[in-house]
């Protein structure tokens, strides 16, 4: 009866030290939904240095961990997890994206492109064409930009709902089209745009600014159409970034003057206002 009790007692406190892993990897995932970040990033600390928790779980406790430390502007540890993550599961779903963003975080761009081509070559979803068109954006590369917009633009024809709305991915496409590295050449073609556009809904926003690239409406009617409706403060601030942009592409330098207003008067983590100070920064 002895040697039985104790045998038992050996399964329990085995299965007990089982379950610590998966416990603190359910308790990060709990916490990272509920926005308990530092509570999330102990967890799947204590959940990876446990030494038990199912080879099932691991690449998403690393994948969860790297979006943590992305997200406080840790790169480097992000990065490093993703690695990681990757390593155990080549497909695993949001590793590749966010690695691209923590190389391109770390300067390391040629890699960042690397990873956004193969999930490309393996989704080609409208998603990733605007993920991949903002990366080369970002870095002024405004042709390549312009291609993958008009891609997306085009599956929006084809495709369900997604989070970007199609009159959007038109706007992008015209100011990257509109705007070369050194503003002397520009790939936007005012007829081809009017093509693009068709079949597209312009009346719900950002629509109107579509109209307003055709040449249809003018600045003072979008700002109307900006203040009805929801959310008239970042229709504004969508207005005034994309107006700006057209007249910067133009050689109009009220649109410099324009854009300036977008950081300063807009949620700084907004969309507009991260994008009008990269902007910002490279305009002569």
């Amino acid at each position: 009866m002895r040697n039985t009790l104790i045998s038992l007692a050996f399964v329990a406190a085995s299965a007990a030290a089982c379950a610590a892993g998966y416990d603190d990897f359910v308790r990060a995932n709990a916490a990272q939904q509920a926005g308990n970040l530092e509570l999330a990033l102990s967890s799947y600390n204590a959940a990876l240095s446990a030494g038990d928790l199912s080879a099932a779980f691991i690449p998403n406790a690393y994948l969860g961990r790297a979006q943590i430390y992305y997200y406080n502007g840790k790169c480097a540890l992000a990065l490093a997890d993703l690695d990681a993550a990757l390593a155990l599961r080549p497909a695993l779903v949001g590793g590749l994206d966010l690695r691209a963003f923590a190389n391109d975080c770390l300067g390391k761009t040629d890699a960042a492109e690397a990873d956004l081509n193969a999930l490309i070559t393996t989704a080609p979803t409208i998603n990733l064409y605007t993920t991949r068109g903002d990366f080369y954006w970002r870095h002024a590369r405004f042709s390549q930009a312009a291609a993958d917009y008009a891609k997306a633009a085009e599956l929006h024809s084809k495709r369900g709902f997604e989070w970007r709305p199609a009159a959007l991915n038109l706007l992008w496409y015209a100011i990257s089209a509109s705007r070369s590295q050194s503003f002397v050449v520009a790939d936007f073609v005012a007829a081809d745009f009017v093509v693009r556009a068709k079949g597209f809904d312009l009346d719900p926003w950002p629509g109107p600014l579509v109209s307003f690239y055709l040449g249809k409406s003018p600045p003072d009617a979008i700002y109307r159409e900006a203040a009805g409706g929801d959310n008239p403060s970042q229709k504004k601030c969508e207005a005034d970034f994309f107006i700006g942009e057209w007249q910067l592409a133009a050689g109009n330098p009220a649109g410099k003057t324009l854009l300036q207003t977008v950081p300063a008067n807009c949620p700084k983590n907004s969309y507009v206002a991260v994008a009008a100070r990269i902007d910002l920064h490279r305009i002569p």
